[in-house]
């Protein structure tokens, strides 16, 4: 019975209910979609790294990463690799040789990261072949070069011409080498464009006068990116003597941003139901106070406080689920859309793209977000109800008859 009262009391006063409703949904709308947006930029962000340039788990030797030494390779390299591909949690794995340097042209030079890589493994591991601008893949010509967008415009080359790469193969030595571009390539993270240069392993090897196995970093691509921690941990204790690192070892920070989304999502709605609430307590004070003759009768003629007190606790819990069903509702029809058209934010596309953000947003959230939100809604509606339903419960009945 009270559901029903607390129900039709509502509407009584549509014009005001349809204001509180519309607020309520207009608040979760633009609370929810914007949260949406930044948990897709993240997400984007978390895929794209993995994608491009650090696969799922890396291996190397504990002190190459100190400073990319070239000296610290993977013992039994080409072994280990053979026997992670017998894993059934592994896709792919590929081999790489690391190496800080130098690019040089006739016009500039600039500080690179070069990856000698096997084109047929790293096309297994990577998309970089997928982001293509100009030219193709490592393939025919000797010393073959792909390089950024960012850093062939930095160095003032394009396509086909030469740039000399400087590394130390040793301490002590120099080795120099000219290679020429057939692929510029451009990623969502223009740091990455302009500070990796990939060319063929065997080309490093040959300047280099190393063995042909030299190799300092194994990237695995896994089958399910969840089981990356738990199968780096079993790996790292067989093998002791090397460094597995998933890419949340490798990026902290950005691991420590998806981490931290749910209890974002959380302070960030928290303080949008808590504007709300403000409002509602406003509205539901009126409404009392309106009522309050009606409700003194209601005590004379036998209605506990209680039953009052939960009845006016079920009008603001039945506003808020009016307007928390309608924002919830519509927001997840608006993130289904932008999810598949995405948002273009073009004008902030270099600014993005300077953090390894891309322009192109896909907004995205996980289903317990929508759980969390009811919950929240319903906890604002008992909330915003306890003050104006206490100050009526504070008149005796035969005050509350006589008031105006």
């Amino acid at each position: 019975m009270l559901l029903i009262i607390a129900w039709r009391n509502i509407w009584r006063n549509k014009l005001r209910s349809f204001v509180v409703i519309i607020s309520v949904s207009l608040g979760l709308v633009g609370g929810i979609f914007s949260m949406a947006m930044m948990y897709g930029m993240i997400n984007q962000r978390v895929q794209n790294i993995i994608e491009n340039e650090i696969s799922h788990i890396q291996v190397h030797h504990p002190k190459f990463t100190e400073n990319y030494e070239m000296q610290y390779v993977i013992p039994n390299a080409a072994e280990l690799q053979k026997k992670l591909m017998i894993s059934s949690d592994v896709e792919a794995v590929c081999s790489r040789l690391r190496i800080p340097g130098m690019a040089s042209s006739a016009q500039s030079g600039a500080g690179i990261m070069i990856l000698g890589i096997q084109p047929d493994e790293e096309r297994r591991v990577t998309r970089i072949h997928e982001s293509l601008v100009e030219g193709s893949y490592l393939e025919g010509r000797r010393n073959p070069i792909i390089i950024g967008e960012k850093l062939a415009r930095k160095l003032k080359v394009r396509l086909r011409s030469k740039i000399v790469l400087t590394f130390q193969p040793r301490e002590g030595e120099l080795a120099r080498g000219a290679f020429r571009i057939v692929g510029i390539y451009k990623t969502n993270n223009s740091a990455f464009d302009q500070g990796q240069v990939f060319v063929k392993r065997s080309d490093l090897v040959r300047i280099s006068e190393y063995q042909n196995d030299h190799i300092n970093e194994l990237a695995l691509w896994l089958k399910d990116m969840d089981f990356a921690q738990t199968l780096s941990k079993q790996l790292q204790q067989n093998h002791q003597e090397l460094q597995f690192l998933t890419w949340r070892k490798i990026q902290p920070d950005l691991a420590m941003v998806t981490d931290f989304m749910a209890e974002y999502f959380i302070i960030f709605m928290s303080i949008i139901l808590v504007a709300l609430g403000f409002a509602i307590v406003n509205t539901m004070l009126m409404v009392v106070m309106e009522r309050i003759r009606e409700l003194g009768m209601l005590m004379a003629i036998g209605m506990n406080r209680g039953r009052v007190f939960r009845m006016i606790i079920l009008e603001s819990v039945f506003l808020c689920l009016v307007g928390g069903i309608a924002g919830v509702g519509v927001s997840f029809v608006l993130i289904e859309y932008f999810n598949h058209a995405g948002i273009d934010l073009g004008l902030f596309a270099e600014g993005f793209e300077s953090v390894g953000y891309a322009s192109q947003v896909y907004p995205e959230l996980e289903s317990k977000f929508y759980f969390i939100i009811g919950f929240m809604v319903m906890g604002m509606g008992i909330g915003a109800a306890v003050y104006p339903a206490w100050k009526v419960l504070r008149y005796q009945p035969a005050k509350a008859l006589r008031m105006e």
